[in-house]
């Protein structure tokens, strides 16, 4: 790959749908709220945490002689007072890598995410590049998941198409990365009124493994339903979801 630092896929939602029409202007606002654990994820209100001081991934031997590059993706809890916590692995490496990276996010210090000014508890992604004969292997912030203003994209509560309220990024698969491959799938999947994705196929598939991936990330996809005349109906939509190495 060009570049190591980039193995999540973009998703985004495709301007079709089973009908569409132009409605009122949307007549209530759109807050985050945090999930269960009280734990946020980045969007519009809610910033994103930063690395203050990143610690670089320590190399053993054992690593060296393996000549094996690549990325480890954890995905964790930034809390209120910039501990990282429940980190748990995304995108694996391998044993020594990923413990190498797991020890790096755990010695670096970070800015929390913020609400309106007030630190918070943020859910985000760290990457830890590791490139053969390359160091540092410095941990980066990678926005995973997100939640959206369903109302920054139209919907509103009369007449309008499904609207995304969190997306979710999709990893390569390794086949991909070995092969560096790239492509776009397209997701079908019908929304239905609880605004919950249901039934799936892939209108345009690409291949090594990809196609499943996306379908996996889609599945977590959440929406506002299609609205019609004030009422929430089923709505087929597509969803492009774009595998890029930068």
């Amino acid at each position: 790959m060009r570049k190591a630092g980039l193995t999540l896929a973009l998703l985004a939602v495709a301007s079709s749908a089973v009908w569409a029409q132009k409605g009122s202007i949307p007549d209530q606002l759109y807050h985050q709220t945090p999930d269960s654990d009280g734990v946020y994820f980045v969007g519009p209100e809610v910033s994103a945490p930063t690395l203050a001081h990143p610690v670089p991934a320590i190399y053993t031997d054992e690593m060296v002689k393996s000549k094996v590059a690549g990325m480890s993706t954890w995905l964790l809890v930034i809390r209120a007072d910039g501990t990282p916590t429940d980190a748990h692995v995304v995108q694996a490496l391998g044993t020594p890598f990923d413990q190498a990276a797991v020890d790096a996010i755990n010695r670096s210090k970070f800015e929390p995410g913020k609400l309106t000014g007030k630190p918070v508890d943020v859910r985000v992604g760290v990457i830890v590049p590791f490139r053969y004969g390359k160091y540092p292997s410095t941990p980066f912030i990678a926005v995973i998941e997100r939640d959206l203003d369903p109302t920054a994209n139209g919907w509103n509560s009369a007449n309008s198409q499904p609207a995304a309220t969190h997306t979710v990024s999709a990893s390569f698969s390794s086949d991909a990365i070995k092969a560096r491959y790239q492509g776009i799938a397209l997701i079908s999947t019908l929304v239905g009124t609880d605004g919950l994705p249901g039934a799936m196929h892939v209108t345009r598939p690409i291949g090594m493994g990809l196609d499943q991936v996306a379908i996996d990330a889609v599945k977590r996809y959440r929406f506002r339903p299609a609205m019609r005349d004030g009422t929430p109906v089923p709505a087929q939509i597509n969803v492009e979801v774009s595998f890029l190495i930068y």
